[in-house]
């Protein structure tokens, strides 16, 4: 799939897109009501991203 042209075509739909740099990671403020499985060591890898 072209991307460009996807984007070429949502563009208008979109607005204004944004980067912002940030020291983030999945593993920051984590409520722990749970006991989770998660990769403390490299905070980047999927299981450790928490969808809501």
């Amino acid at each position: 799939m072209d991307h460009a042209r996807c984007l070429e075509v949502q563009r208008p739909y979109l607005g204004p897109v944004e980067a912002h740099y940030t020291d983030w990671t999945p593993l920051q403020d984590r409520w722990e009501h749970f006991p989770e499985d998660i990769d403390e060591s490299d905070p980047w890898q999927f299981r450790n991203v928490l969808a809501t």
